[in-house]
């Protein structure tokens, strides 16, 4: 159908989004293993810039980022799931409908 393509695309960002987050969210993480260090040690390397995934500030406007444009695509699938399930049925119906009292 001319709708498999855009849901096909929506569905690999957003999955693609997800394991981006996950990326994300095991950077933070892994920033702030230091070892053997005190815990004002590992809190200024977890919020510093010097994190390999960057600052606190710097994950959180990836997150935003990437969210927000999955935002986009769950609209989209939203869209097309009810002009699929709800819209185009209706309109065959109603047009079958048309059709036989035509015939009648």
């Amino acid at each position: 159908m001319f709708l498999a393509t855009p849901e096909q695309e929506s569905v690999a960002v957003l999955e693609q989004t997800r394991d981006e987050v996950g990326a994300l969210a095991d950077a933070g993480a892994d920033g702030a293993e230091i070892g053997d260090q005190g815990w004002s040690a590992r809190l200024r390397a977890w919020f510093g810039e010097d994190n390999p995934g960057g600052g606190v500030q710097a994950r959180l406007e990836a997150f935003r980022a990437r969210v927000s444009e999955a935002v986009e695509h769950i609209v989209r699938l939203i869209a097309l799931f009810t002009l699929q399930t709800i819209l185009l049925p209706l309109l065959f119906l109603w047009l079958a409908g048309r059709l036989f009292s035509l015939a009648t």
